[in-house]
């Protein structure tokens, strides 16, 4: 992972003013769309890190998870729930989504090229060929509407041009990885141009599966592929056509076994019914030696070694599979009016997936997934009217957007061990769940900027959204005829700020904004039912203080922002009683209280010499709930009061260092370094010990040499590089499974990368 804070910044010959012209030393200016519409990165009175394409390869950045260590208050991890190696956990200011199930809304929307991405699953997106990344903070519940809660990470991708250019790379590393980017930007005529750009890397894994030699948790085989055109008629109409696709094959989430509790319900069962050894197994020493037993012993030794277990609903043991095809069209057209520039943004977004779900040595008898299923189809219209009045003093920005998704899920539970208490009806399996959701959603904004003074600006916007699901579900063997349901909700979210040039390159500013994530159905239901359960959405209400500057002739920018959010309603786990005698109680998701998230952020770099530069962050996080809805539970533990809210480590901060010395044959030669802290971390509403990571700190270096020509590079890098030991998320259920997992970071990985660019 690339460490240290980012503000998408480079070294360049500016000219801010005769002193930093004589010395040809500044921070050059960076342009960003958070406001949707292109301006300074420290004239938007918004919390932005924005990435540009160069600072993205300096830090060996391959996917979005890569944000992590580089962006305050960002969480960024593949979540590992039910297997899944492609659908990452996304925090941002302690608002997120962990699970990997469809019918689950992220709370941090990811946008390509200004399309919204509806699911979690299949989005732990490659940084290719991409002009820049922002990262907004905050809800952002206005321009970007439902789902961003917590806020918007935004990739953009480089457009055709009207020169040609082409560039390649190829990289080989650790654990047999070779991999490979290129693209070609190539203008046909005045008009028209295309730029095609593909990516590809193979990569073995780092935990081996004691159950299946040869295969390995953590490998990758991944390629992808996106081609654009742009076609330009007029000076006034600009037309864009993308297309991507990309396919991910791979064994599994990178997920160990940690803990187990032998006490919890099913571990006790287990070691006095079907152990064959009660008399061990019910005695400490037994639990911890003999492997008939559940308990310690079922821990590997080997801390990169799973002795996961995968089967199908006649309890064969299968191969485990990941498989992931995501695929886009998007169509944007730009035309310039009398009365404005007119933009329209026409998308649809696939995706289908297969993967199962590690249920651990005794998977077969405890609670098992033996297929996740999970197919999407997105299709969206946004438009879009901007404009300046009042002698450029107004600034506007008017529209609409439409979004229609269908998806299916499938997923298998099976749990002989449970027909001990239910009965020989529900063997083999517990529950097959297959779901259908349809999702519409339309929504109006409009947001302006007044310039009340050439020091003074007041901006204002509003945001209403209706969306409705409706959704079905078959429960085999318990609801064969299935169950509907449907849930509307309409929301006005709106945004106030004011900022104000105090000082030659300082701006502050204060702002309000709301936004809101969707509410839905539970994931996984067992039990007989006769109306399908829904939960509500959850809200939050942000106050948001800032400064932005550029100071010392631009050589230190340095941005601050400090915020207090209210959070209603959030969504998370508990046990319902059951609507049918006899029946157990059921997992599900409701509105289970409310939490307070107060922190602060500083992002400061500076131009130490020609030569050197150093980047930094800190950031500070208090997110805890204070009501909680008592039935509200997290691995059958009750939720209290004061609980801190999952993937929302209080402090984080980054440290980077980089050095660049220019030969006289032309030759470059640029070292960096990178670190990066995260405090404690809890993985779910638990807060057990068992179930989070203690604080650590991870290390990132590079290399790199450029030839005379500037054609071609040479990159030596590796990531952490003290090679620590620790989990990026996981869970602990330590009174009915008695289990406590992991998804394990990367050990130490080096590599080496050449690079062609024309």
């Amino acid at each position: 992972m690339a460490g240290a804070s980012a503000l998408g910044l480079v070294v360049g010959l500016g000219a801010a003013s005769p002193a930093s012209a004589q010395e040809g030393l500044s921070i050059e200016e960076v342009v960003v769309t958070a406001r949707k519409f292109e301006e300074s990165l420290q004239e938007t009175p918004v919390a932005v890190t924005a990435y540009t394409a160069e600072l993205i390869q300096a830090r060996n950045m391959t996917d979005v998870r890569d944000l992590t260590n580089a962006t305050p208050n960002l969480i960024i991890q593949t979540s590992g729930v039910n297997g899944s190696s492609q659908t990452p956990a996304v925090y941002l200011r302690g608002l997120g989504q962990a699970d990997t199930v469809l019918t689950a809304d992220p709370a941090v929307g990811i946008y390509v090229d200004g399309v919204y991405v509806a699911r979690n699953v299949g989005s732990i997106l490659n940084l290719v060929d991409l002009e820049r990344i922002e990262v907004l903070r905050g809800p952002q519940g206005t321009l970007f509407g439902k789902n961003t809660i917590g806020g918007a990470i935004s990739l953009v991708s480089k457009k055709p041009g009207r020169d040609f250019a082409a560039q390649a790379e190829a990289t080989v590393g650790d654990y047999a990885r070779w991999g490979a980017k290129a693209s070609v930007n190539l203008p046909v005529g005045e008009t028209l141009a295309f730029r095609l750009a593909a990516y590809a890397n193979r990569q073995n894994g780092y935990i081996k599966l004691a159950n299946y030699p040869g295969r390995e948790y953590g490998d990758e085989n991944v390629w992808a592929v996106r081609g654009q055109a742009r076609w330009t008629p007029t000076e006034d109409l600009t037309v864009d056509l993308a297309v991507d696709y990309s396919s991910t094959r791979n064994t599994g989430a990178p997920q160990v076994l940690r803990q187990t509790f032998p006490n919890a319900a099913t571990g006790f069962a287990f070691n006095r019914f079907y152990s064959g050894n009660p008399a061990s197994c019910l005695s400490p020493v037994g639990q911890a030696t003999n492997p008939q037993c559940f308990g310690p012993v079922q821990v590997p030794r080997d801390p990169y070694v799973s002795n996961a277990r995968f089967f199908d609903k006649q309890l064969n043991v299968i191969e485990p599979t990941n498989k992931f095809d995501v695929a886009g069209v998007n169509l944007t057209i730009g035309w310039d009016l009398p009365i404005g520039h007119l933009q329209s943004i026409s998308a649809y977004r696939n995706l289908r997936s297969d993967y199962t779900f590690d249920g651990g040595m005794f998977g077969q008898l405890f609670f098992q997934s033996t297929a996740d299923r999970q197919d999407s189809d997105q299709y969206s219209e946004e438009l879009q009217l901007s404009g300046s009045a009042l002698s450029d003093k107004l600034n506007w920005i008017v529209g609409g957007y439409y979004m229609y998704e269908e998806t299916f899920g499938h997923v298998d539970v099976l749990s002989p061990f449970i027909t001990l208490i239910l009965g020989p009806s529900f063997y083999p399996v517990l529950t097959d769940n297959h779901g259908d959701t349809q999702t519409y959603n339309v929504a109006a904004f409009g947001q302006a900027t007044y310039d009340v003074a050439d020091w003074l600006h007041v901006t204002g916007g509003l945001r209403w959204t209706r969306e409705k699901k409706e959704a079905s579900i078959v429960l085999l063997p318990q609801v064969p005829g299935g169950l509907k349901g449907e849930l509307t909700v309409e929301k006005v979210t709106p945004l106030v700020s004011v900022s104000a040039d105090v000082a030659p390159g300082v701006m502050v500013y204060a702002s309000y904004s709301e936004g809101f994530r969707s509410g839905g159905f539970p994931p996984r239901i067992i039990g007989r039912f006769a109306s399908f359960p829904t939960y509500g959405p959850e809200s939050a209400a942000s106050y948001e203080l800032g400064v932005k500057a550029d100071l010392f002739d631009r050589r230190v920018r340095a941005n601050f922002a400090a915020f207090t959010t209210s959070f209603e309603d959030f969504q998370s786990f508990a046990t319902l009683a059951n609507p049918s005698p006899g029946d157990p109680g059921f997992g599900t998701v409701i509105n289970a209280g409310d939490a307070r998230i107060e922190g602060f952020e500083l992002e400061a770099t500076a131009l130490l010499t020609r030569s050197l530069r150093l980047e930094a962050s800190v950031s500070r996080l208090a997110a805890k709930v204070i009501r909680v809805d008592p039935r509200a539970n997290e691995g059958g533990a009750p939720i209290t009061s004061g609980r801190i809210l999952p993937y929302s480590p209080p402090w984080k901060a980054s440290l980077g260092l980089s050095w660049r010395h220019e030969f006289e044959n032309g030759s470059e030669l640029t070292a960096r370094v990178d670190a990066a802290y995260t405090d404690l971390i809890y993985f779910s509403l638990g807060n057990t010990s068992a179930g989070s990571q203690k604080p650590v700190t991870a290390l990132n270096a590079g290399l790199t040499y450029a030839f005379p020509d500037q054609h071609w590079e040479i990159v030596v890098a590796g990531k952490n590089l003290t090679d620590e030991y620790f989990f990026t998320s996981g869970g602990a259920d330590t009174s009915v499974t008695g289990t406590s997992t992991g998804v394990l970071a990367p050990p130490r990985t080096l590599m080496a990368t050449l690079r062609w660019k024309y």
